[in-house]
């Protein structure tokens, strides 16, 4: 997504083969399955210093009956981040550039966890 000032960021999603065997990108194939490995990496244009705030939004039943509800901002993860599919549904991953207490960029992925 493009801030008004020009900024932009974007999220990138590598799913691990179950048998070691390479990644496939989340956007070409549309969903994951349960039990995967996945690896989101954010590129910017924004001008460093700055911080990177990830928020992983788990929903729906399956997250809700294992108790793995959650939708949290974390600052200061770095660039990348791994997550583990684990319940099954419609969840997203979103990521702000903050610089100088502003956000400059941001970028949103959906996540089908099949």
């Amino acid at each position: 997504m493009q801030w008004a000032g020009g900024r932009w960021a974007r999220i990138e999603v590598r799913v691990a083969n179950p048998i070691g065997t390479g990644a496939a990108d989340l956007r070409r194939t549309g969903f994951a399955p349960v039990g995967r490995d996945m690896y989101f990496t954010v590129s910017t244009d924004a001008p460093q210093p700055y911080d990177i705030w990830w928020k992983v939004r788990n929903y729906g039943p399956d997250a809700e009956n294992a108790h793995g509800l959650r939708g949290q901002i974390t600052p200061g993860r770095g660039p990348r981040i791994h997550e583990r599919t684990r319940y099954r549904g419609r969840h997203y991953v979103e990521v702000w550039i903050v610089k100088d207490g502003k956000v400059v960029a941001s970028d949103h992925h959906d996540v089908v966890i099949r």
